[in-house]
């Protein structure tokens, strides 16, 4: 699960940035006189619906990765012993939840970056309660595997 949250904190960090640099160059594409309408407008066109691609790609991964945690949560054999130790990791990964919400919030908060966060609401709602994102992951785990026959 720790690889998890970290996988999504890179995906969303890179979909921003690549998302501002296309941004960027758009903007230098409408300001150039070499272009025609037609790049122009395709550009323009695509720009605008990279945003949205890409928070809908990351929520996907995000519920699919959560899938598999859950998956591999069911398969695995789980000792009633293990339950106290796996809280304990659940809430230390929730401290790793907080200060990764905290770099996604110095990252979004950046100069250059504003335009391509308002394109991304759901990643960006998502990774500034990462912590709450975190825990429920964590628990669900926890309950999905401990609950199977002999789990408790």
């Amino acid at each position: 699960m720790a690889f998890v949250i970290v996988i999504l904190l890179v995906l969303a960090i890179i979909t921003l940035a690549l998302t501002s640099f296309q941004s960027d160059i758009n903007d230098m594409i409408q300001g150039s006189e070499l272009m025609d309408n037609t790049s122009k407008v395709q550009m323009q066109n695509q720009t605008d619906a990279t945003g949205s691609v890409f928070d809908a790609g990351i929520m996907i991964v995000l519920v699919i990765m959560w899938l598999l945690c859950l998956g591999l949560a069911y398969n695995s054999g789980s000792s009633p012993l293990l339950f106290v130790v796996a809280i304990f990791i659940i809430v230390a990964l929730g401290f790793a939840g907080m200060m990764l919400s905290n770099t996604w919030d110095a990252v979004s908060s950046s100069d250059g970056f504003e335009d391509a966060l308002s394109d991304m609401p759901m990643t960006n709602y998502v990774l500034q309660y990462y912590l709450v994102y975190v825990l429920v992951v964590g628990f669900t785990t926890l309950l999905v595997a401990f609950s199977q026959r002999g789990g408790f």
